[in-house]
């Protein structure tokens, strides 16, 4: 493990829960960080784990599995500045999700005695770390409506708009790093079904495919599509 970098420090300044809080409580949790490098398929958290601390994707992206069930779906794919770790701390209960690294990845790590350390500073950052526990509350009651839409073609849409970070905001164009077969599981359709609508979808002009990602050109008029069709 190593310092944080200024430009890593940056990257998860900008965008995400750290670009939500205050630059004092932000610098707080920078400066405890370290970071380090996983290859593709290393596990960064496991679940039934109690202990470990939060944990920010600085680059890369890896997959999120759910410790429910009992093949552990997909249930996320998450990319930089997608923190994550904080149930534990925050319920003293095992971890309910595994985060395994899809692709080579660059990782900040708060531990959690230096997060207790700033705690015990500013309590105050409590009020931080609960905006962390709703953004992912938020995002599981995003997945499990969008899992919910009768419209195969518009659940898919769903499911790629969330895995891009756009499914409610955003216009610029913005690519999502899954593949067919992720985008099949999180939308709950088959392979081939995804196939079809990726396709429908590119010929108009909605997205375009490219290796192991998708790119969405321009997500209001994708969000549109949903809206006109109803919920």
């Amino acid at each position: 493990m190593r310092a944080i970098s200024r430009q890593h420090a940056t990257l998860l300044s900008e965008k995400g829960w750290l670009s939500q809080i205050p630059n004092a409580f932000r610098g707080d949790v920078l400066n405890a960080c370290l970071c380090y490098d996983l290859d593709s398929k290393q596990a960064i958290t496991h679940g039934g784990e109690v202990t470990g601390g939060l944990f920010g994707i600085i680059s890369g992206t890896a997959g999120v599995f759910s410790t429910f069930g009992p093949d552990g779906p997909l249930i996320h794919v998450a990319g930089p500045a997608f923190w994550f770790g904080l149930f534990p701390i925050i319920s003293g209960r095992p971890r309910i999700i595994s985060v395994i690294a899809r692709t080579p990845c660059v990782v900040a790590h708060l531990p959690q005695a230096s997060l207790q350390k700033v705690l015990n500073r500013k309590p105050e950052m409590w009020r931080w770390l609960n905006l962390l526990s709703l953004e992912s509350s938020v995002l599981a009651i995003q997945a499990l409506t969008d899992v919910l839409i009768n419209d195969k073609e518009r659940r898919c849409a769903a499911a790629l708009l969330r895995t891009a970070g756009c499914r409610d905001s955003g216009s610029a164009p913005v690519t999502a790093r899954l593949t067919q077969d992720e985008l099949a599981v999180l939308s709950n359709v088959s392979r081939a079904t995804v196939s079809v609508v990726v396709r429908r979808l590119a010929a108009r002009k909605f997205i375009s495919l490219g290796y192991k990602e998708i790119t969405i050109h321009s997500p209001v008029r994708l969000r549109r599509l949903l809206e006109l069709r109803g919920q």
